[in-house]
C-alpha cells in the first residue's frame, strides 16, 4: 500500500473539480486529475450523496465518476500519473452512487438507473462491472426501485425493492447478486384502510418536444371525479443535473 492521502479540490462557480494526492509524510501535493465542463461538475449524478471516485488497488489506481460523454459514467485512472486506463461503464444510462469496490476481485459496485430496457428510467438497480472494463452484471433483476445497504466489508448487500403502486420488500443479497435471505416484507393494510390510494404514473414530453419526463400523481383519499381540485407541481430539479 502506498501512504498518499487523496482529496478533491472545486471551486465556487462548480464548473472545475481537481483531485489532489498528498504524500502522508511530508504533506506535499499535486493535482493529478481535473475534471472541467460549460456548466456543472458534480462528483454525484444526484448532486449530492457520497462522492463517487475511491482510491483502489493500494492506492495505485482511482476509481472517478463523470459525465464527460454526456452520461454518468466510472472511469479508471492510474493514481500516479493521472492517465485515463480504461472505461469502467459506458453507454446511454447513468451510474448513480459507487458503493463499493472489491480489489482481490476488481469488482466496483454501483447502483445505476436507465439501464434496462422497459423499465422506469428513475428505478435504481444495483451492478457490478469490471474494474478493467467490459463486463457489466445486473444484481437486482426484479422491475422495482432498489435501496441498497453495503455491509461492511461488502460481502452482502441488503437490498430494499418495490414500486410506487407495491409494498417494498427486504431482501439479503450476496456479492453475485443471489438472493440469500428473505427479511422483511411492507405491510400496507392499515395505510390502504385510511382510504389512501397509491400515485398514478404518468408521462409527458418536455419543452423539447421529445425528451419523455416522467411522474406521479396522487389523488385525494376522498378523490371526486366530479369535483375540481388544485393541482401542486412539486418539482426541483436543480439547474445542474
Amino acid at each position: 500500500v502506498l501512504f498518499r492521502s487523496f482529496f478533491t479540490r472545486g471551486v465556487r462557480s462548480f464548473d472545475t473539480l481537481q483531485l489532489h494526492v498528498a504524500d502522508a509524510a511530508t504533506g506535499a501535493s499535486r493535482m493529478i486529475l481535473e475534471e472541467t465542463s460549460k456548466t456543472y461538475v458534480e462528483a454525484n449524478g444526484r448532486s449530492g450523496g457520497l462522492p463517487n471516485w475511491r482510491p483502489v488497488n493500494g492506492n495505485r489506481e482511482i476509481v472517478w465518476w463523470s459525465e464527460r460523454d454526456g452520461w454518468g459514467h466510472l472511469y479508471l485512472f492510474d493514481a500516479q500519473t493521472g492517465a485515463l486506463k480504461n472505461r469502467i461503464t459506458e453507454g446511454p444510462w447513468m451510474v448513480l452512487d459507487l458503493l463499493h469496490v472489491d480489489d482481490a476481485g476488481r469488482w466496483v459496485y454501483f447502483t445505476g438507473v436507465g439501464r434496462e430496457a422497459g423499465r422506469d428510467v428513475y428505478f435504481r438497480h444495483l451492478y457490478r462491472a469490471s474494474l478493467d472494463g467490459g463486463r457489466v452484471q445486473l444484481l437486482t433483476p426484479e422491475d422495482a426501485d432498489h435501496q441498497i445497504w453495503v455491509a461492511p466489508g461488502g460481502a452482502y448487500f441488503v437490498d430494499q425493492y418495490g414500486t410506487p403502486d407495491t409494498p417494498s420488500i427486504t431482501v439479503l443479497r450476496g456479492t453475485d447478486g443471489r438472493r440469500l435471505l428473505d427479511l422483511e416484507t411492507a405491510d400496507y393494510s392499515k395505510l390502504l384502510a385510511t382510504g389512501w390510494q397509491y400515485p398514478t404514473h404518468f408521462t409527458a414530453r418536455a419543452r423539447d418536444g421529445v425528451t419523455p419526463v416522467h411522474g406521479y400523481l396522487y389523488f385525494p383519499s376522498n378523490f371526486d371525479e366530479s369535483a375540481s381540485y388544485p393541482v401542486i407541481d412539486y418539482i426541483y430539479p436543480g439547474p445542474q443535473v
